[in-house]
């Protein structure tokens, strides 16, 4: 990446998330952020870090880069292609910087530095147990020295860190640059919350957050971005309202997909799920095929369509087996998924944040049948019958098996002007743009 100047309004966003392939909320709301704020006055650019870990699960660097955020880039989404013209770059270990010769030789002893430390401890780890990852030892210090001499030589304005995660990286900042810098927080989720939530329900998280730790961490940040109000106003309570900003995502609403459907059109209703893989979508999908052997035996011809990457632990649980279940699996255009759905059913019971899933579902005018907790965000358009809302079994039974086509269309068409007002084009940005110019004149 060429150096900018410290004067100009350069955004970097800093992430150790591969969110190009747009397979996850978290991946769709970091690419539509930053494709978001790539408008006058600011210009956006993306550093991929790599966390220090010993956890096979997760992968110590994406190769080639270049071609998977190609391939994102030509990908059919709602959101519309990645923009090309913003440099993505990866703050690898093997891989020095164009910042001279010396940077890059002191860039390669770091690397072999680090390569023995990392030997040493592969070899104890027998005797030794894993230390759980959490914001205070996310990173090795090779990765946090690469960090600063990276921001010291790009100077960027703003830095937007994705996830409490990258906190680490922002305190080692030396003074000079953290006063000339705008560091923001894009939160995602309140951390502790999911940590906590998903611990209750026998999952383990990525990461692990105290109470404590996000109170201490948040603290640190100029700016906090909140997906949703409720979230917004915990870290007001931190924070103070004046540092907390609350920024969804922004959808274009889609009258007619194009291309062909995934699966032909049938009789009965088509419910769909679509989902990544974790712990909470597991969870939700076992709550649906709860209910479906009650649901067919109403209502023989209708069927569950499943997609994402939820599918393969629904293989693996053997949910395909039964009567009336479709696995499509991860699919390359997700157009083709909502051509052959009435409803999306999201009854999701735990989790944090905006379940971007939902926002995408009523974006494509397809009516969303979901729960309180999955109406987090969206109190409007449960209270005006733009979403279903139900947590019971009678109630999911009644919605689903009582109710014409006709009525699941009308709930679309009311959920996609919900979506157009609330998470549309112009809906969510513009007011934080403002108040990033804000804090870069101060």
């Amino acid at each position: 990446m060429v150096p900018v100047p410290p004067e100009s309004q350069n955004i970097l966003f800093v992430t150790d998330v591969p969110f190009w392939r747009g397979q996850t909320g978290a991946q769709f709301r970091i690419g539509n952020l930053v494709a978001g704020l790539h408008q006058a006055p600011f210009q956006a650019s993306v550093l991929i870090t790599h966390p220090d870990t010993s956890d096979a699960s997760v992968p110590a660097r994406w190769e080639p880069l270049e071609r998977e955020v190609n391939c994102y880039n030509r990908e059919t989404n709602p959101t519309g292609p990645f923009p090309a013209e913003i440099p993505v770059d990866q703050l690898r270990l093997d891989r020095p910087p164009e910042f001279g010769f010396i940077a890059r030789c002191r860039w390669r002893w770091d690397g072999l530095i680090h390569a023995i430390q990392k030997t040493l401890e592969t070899s104890d780890r027998g005797t030794q147990p894993i230390r759980p990852r959490t914001i205070e030892n996310y990173y090795d210090a090779a990765t946090i020295r690469r960090f600063v001499n990276y921001v010291s030589h790009t100077r960027p304005s703003i830095i937007v860190f994705e996830y409490l995660t990258q906190t680490q990286l922002l305190r080692s900042l030396p003074d000079h640059l953290r006063k000339e810098t705008t560091c923001v927080l894009d939160a995602h989720d309140v951390l502790h919350r999911r940590t906590s939530a998903f611990a209750e329900h026998g999952y383990s998280h990525w990461v692990d957050v105290s109470a404590e730790m996000e109170e201490s961490a948040v603290a640190d940040y100029d700016l906090i971005i909140a997906i949703q109000p409720e979230e917004a106003n915990y870290f007001a309570t931190v924070v103070g309202q004046s540092k907390v900003i609350t920024t969804g995502i922004e959808l274009e609403p889609v009258s007619n997909p194009i291309g062909k459907t995934a699966v032909p059109p049938g009789k009965g209703l088509s419910i769909g799920y679509l989902a990544s893989d974790n712990g909470a979508n597991f969870e939700a999908i076992k709550e649906i095929v709860s209910h479906w052997s009650t649901i067919r035996k109403c209502c023989p011809e209708h069927r569950l369509v499943i997609a994402g990457g939820i599918v393969d632990r629904c293989i693996d649980a053997q949910f395909d087996s039964k009567a009336g279940i479709m696995m499509l699996g991860k699919v390359d255009a997700v157009s083709s998924f909502y051509q052959c759905i009435d409803v999306v059913w999201n009854p999701v019971k735990f989790g944090t944040g905006l379940k971007i899933k939902n926002i995408e579902a009523m974006s494509y005018g397809k009516a969303l049948l979901t729960t309180q907790h999955g109406a987090s965000g969206l109190k409007t358009a449960w209270e005006t019958g733009a979403i279903l809302v139900a947590d019971e079994k009678q109630q999911y039974l009644e919605i689903l098996t009582q109710s014409p086509k006709s009525h699941f269309h009308e709930v679309g068409q009311k959920g996609r002007k919900y979506q157009e007002k609330n998470f549309g084009k112009g809906t969510q940005f513009p007011l934080l743009r403002q108040k990033l110019e804000s804090l870069c004149s101060q």
